[in-house]
């Protein structure tokens, strides 16, 4: 079951209006080992690098998340979706990052979110899946 870890300036994207949680497009992209995962200072998707090659249904960019939802329990703050499936993909990710995909490239498309998924996670010509917790992508405690 994989959790995000938040990018501070992709939440103060969100807090500041510019970001709509369930209403934007947002992608999910898997990365390599190679990629550059500074979460306190990237701000665009264009910095992280180390994208997985296009294989079965992946494409590069990803995948765009679907039913994305924004729930309260109390103190807590939940960003949910369904999980992301890439089907007959030869793929081999260390990473995925979410961002929202608006502009005309990468330089310009907010990062969110990032799993680590812990090691290099891997498929060949089968299916490649990002699960994510039941407490959802990520959660926030106002307490």
């Amino acid at each position: 079951m994989a959790t995000g870890k938040i990018y501070p300036i992709g939440l103060a994207t969100v807090l500041k209006g510019l970001m709509d949680l369930d209403g934007s497009t947002l992608r999910l992209s898997l990365h390599t080992f190679a990629a550059s995962i500074q979460q306190n200072t990237h701000t665009y998707l264009s910095s992280v690098g180390g994208e997985v090659a296009q294989s079965g249904n992946y494409t590069t960019a990803g995948f765009t998340i679907t039913n994305a939802s924004v729930t309260t329990s109390g103190a807590v703050i939940k960003f949910d979706a369904d999980d992301a499936v890439w089907t007959s993909a030869t793929i081999s990710a260390y990473y995925a990052v979410l961002y929202n995909k608006s502009g005309a490239d990468s330089a310009a498309w907010n990062l969110l979110a990032y799993v680590d998924l812990g090691g290099t996670q891997s498929s060949s010509s089968g299916t490649f899946t990002i699960a994510w917790s039941t407490g959802g992508i990520f959660t926030i405690d106002v307490t």
